[in-house]
């Protein structure tokens, strides 16, 4: 930044800025020197790298403040132009944009039909507001390879092209290309001296173009082009973790099924800390955990990152419910409504130990947290990596198997028909007084074509659930199956040197013993209780069966979690028209109670 004439625009989000504050105060008194000499102008953008369109139009107007103030603390100026995290846009930001402050906004090119990239900002007006939109040209990109001079022949190249024939020219002959650069791609041109051949070239007039050439920032630009490109964006999202193109960033969620989960329970926070009233701090320290968990890569990431991150964003959305959380008026409740725009209703169990969500779909646990601020344990659980396999590995997530299958079961190997995992059962009464939930369902299994029905009690208590079985032969064949009640439990030790972060003990008839999921998968006991710890978070689930009944584990895992399956499980043998019981009493042991072992 010696030279006075080159001029660069810088983005940083908040945790940079933050970092310049506290650690680089030297770096801030240099900022503040370029911004005030005109040669850097420093991009606003949101907290944490939220996804503005997933956001409520509260916490929009909320992050983007934010993040400004941010900026105006570390360069001595408020920011008149913003990025977005992942180019993430959809039409009702423009009124956003401009009621906090924000002049114009910069995204990529594909955003807009390549008839309206005329190397001219765009102009974009919604319901009275209007806001101006400077595309990025990714496709002009240099690398350390590009010479300098055909990288200015190709800029020129394209202005030629696309303003021969322009109508714009006459009013507005200045055009202006966007050039994005990461930080690693920065820092590779600036330290192989590419940036450095860059401004001689411009400098020095050492490549002859009709067209000329010169550096400047976005806000300099605009004070002396009031031409623009009229278009209209309904929506737009440039994806980080796959190549698939995505019209909007709700289209992104929903084929995201690790996302969708996180993204629900945001909206659901969001919709407690709006309708909280009374206590105008503890509503604004909530409000600010929900910004945390809305980070953008815990939405967007799919990799190991991204599952680390969306854990931390539960354990964020736990704490905003904690501070708006009353303890003298605070009830526990069960009721039933839409809670992830399925258009089927959930079943939301808002406790005080815990926090769960049971769907018609397999009638499982898809969201389990408990109060002492852990992550989701069922949101890192994975799925099969065979399709045909490919079930919700929840809580209470139901099987019937021949004895053949279940034992190709036991060894993770896929080979079962989906049956109750899969289906949709149907609400046969709900009491949100009494908390009780009946579902029911009906299936025909094996090649022998058998109807089965399964009846399914949920009992919600303070501390758990009593979940109890009806399974009922409505074949007049005979019924030879094993029953089989999956419960997985997503690894809580993300980032950390535990493999997986939890324990199991077993106790049978006589003894009680502790087994390890990775050395015996193929094996099985015969239990009364199982007892699952998360030794990260020192919590404890208990599964205490009615009658003795047979118990596997083991590990399963892929790139982004890991994830404890946990069966117990019953051979069943019933003559056309019998039916059997089976219940499990299921308890959640906080650190803050006694600890009970299983005996």
């Amino acid at each position: 930044m010696a030279h006075p004439d080159f001029k660069i625009n810088f983005s940083f989000n908040d945790e940079e800025l933050t970092f310049i504050q506290k650690k680089h105060p030297e770096y801030k008194t240099l900022l503040q020197n370029w911004t005030s000499e005109k040669q850097v102008e420093v991009l606003g953008g949101s907290l944490c790298n939220s996804i503005l369109p997933l956001c409520q139009s509260f916490d929009r107007n909320g992050q983007i403040d934010a993040h400004s103030q941010l900026v105006r603390d570390a360069c001595g100026k408020r920011p008149r132009g913003m990025t977005l995290f992942c180019d993430a846009w959809d039409s009702s930001m423009v009124t956003n944009l401009c009621t906090a402050g924000i002049e114009y906004v910069l995204i990529s090119e594909k955003a807009v039909p390549p008839d309206k990239n005329r190397y001219l900002p765009v102009y974009m007006n919604e319901l009275g507001k209007s806001v101006y939109i400077i595309l990025f040209n990714d496709h002009l990109v240099p690398d350390s390879e590009t010479s300098c001079e055909s990288f200015i022949k190709q800029i020129e190249k394209e202005v030629k092209k696309v303003s021969e024939k322009d109508s714009f020219t006459q009013f507005s002959p200045n055009r202006i290309i966007n050039i994005r650069l990461s930080s690693d791609k920065f820092m590779a041109l600036l330290e192989g001296g590419w940036l450095e051949n860059f401004y001689n070239c411009l400098q020095n007039n050492t490549v002859y173009t009709k067209i000329p050439v010169s550096l400047t920032l976005v806000s300099s630009y605009l004070k002396g082009n009031v031409n623009k490109v009229p278009v209209y964006i309904p929506s737009f999202f440039n994806s980080i973790s796959d190549d698939k193109n995505y019209s909007s960033a709700f289209e992104y969620v929903l084929s995201n099924k690790r996302a969708l989960a996180l993204y629900n329970r945001i909206l659901y926070t969001s919709l407690l800390i709006s309708q909280f009233h009374g206590d105008k701090a503890r509503k604004l320290t909530a409000r600010e955990k929900l910004w945390q968990a809305q980070n953008g890569y815990a939405l967007a990431g799919k990799d190991s990152a991204g599952a680390k991150l969306r854990h931390s964003s539960f354990i964020c959305l736990c704490e905003a419910e904690k501070q708006i959380r009353n303890p003298k008026n605070f009830r526990e409740s069960v009721i039933a409504f839409d809670y992830n725009n399925d258009g089927m209703n959930e079943y939301v169990c808002r406790m005080n130990d815990y926090f769960a969500v049971i769907n018609l779909v397999s009638g499982s646990l898809r969201e389990l947290t408990v109060s002492k601020c852990t992550g989701n344990y069922l949101h890192n659980v994975i799925e099969s990596p065979y399709p045909e396999n490919n079930y919700f590995r929840g809580l209470f997530t139901d099987h019937i198997f021949t004895p053949t299958r279940f034992e190709n079961y036991k060894n993770k190997i896929a080979d079962t028909d989906g049956i109750f995992s899969k289906i949709q059962y149907n609400e046969i009464k709900f009491s949100p007084s009494h908390r009780e939930l009946l579902l029911s369902a009906e299936a025909v299994c094996f090649a022998s074509r058998q109807k089965v029905s399964l009846r399914k009690k949920y009992i919600i208590n303070s501390s758990g659930f009593v979940v109890q079985y009806i399974l009922k032969n409505l074949s007049d064949k005979p019924l030879d199956a094993v029953f089989a009640v999956e419960s997985n439990f997503g690894c809580q030790a993300l980032g950390t040197k535990e493999e997986l972060s939890y324990s199991v003990d077993v106790a049978g008839e006589t003894e009680r013993f502790e087994v390890n999921p990775d050395e015996n998968t193929k094996r099985q006991w015969m239990v009364n209780a199982v007892q699952v710890t998360d030794r990260m978070n020192d919590v404890s689930f208990v599964f205490e069966l009615n009658e003795l009944g047979s118990y596997t584990c083991y590990n399963l895992e892929d790139g982004e979690s890991k994830t404890l399956v946990s069966s117990q499980y019953w051979p069943v043998k019933l003559e056309s028209g019998m039916e059997t019981e089976k219940t499990i009493n299921f308890t959640i042991i906080n650190p803050h109670k006694s600890r009970r072992k299983v005996h």
